[in-house]
């Protein structure tokens, strides 16, 4: 595994225990998300909770400029993992973060 790739999955995993960026009222901790990259295509996944709302936040940059992964927001959970892949040119290194938003909010 090449060190920038170590670099992605160690980000996403430090990162997808962090609260929402947005807002204190949803201050709640999201599921482990697992990052596996190959080549250019990195895949994301997680365990949801019916009902609540995710978006996987991703950023290009240290320190981290959070934006909403494009066809990854709101994703209203059922119980069961979520898997999204993301293209990403390959040498370069994104971070990762997922924001829960709890059933009804």
């Amino acid at each position: 595994m090449r060190l920038n790739n170590l670099f992605l999955v160690l980000s996403a995993v430090l990162l997808s225990a962090c609260t929402s960026p947005s807002s204190s009222t949803y201050e709640r901790h999201a599921p482990p998300l697992v990052v596996a990259r190959a080549g250019d295509l990195a895949v994301l996944s997680w365990q949801s909770q019916a009902g609540n709302l995710y978006t996987v936040l991703f950023s290009d940059s240290m320190p981290a400029q959070w934006q909403p992964l494009v066809g990854a927001s709101r994703i209203r959970g059922n119980g069961r993992e979520f898997r999204i892949e993301d293209q990403v040119p390959y040498g370069s290194s994104r971070q990762y973060r997922l924001m829960i938003e709890p059933a009804g909010r």
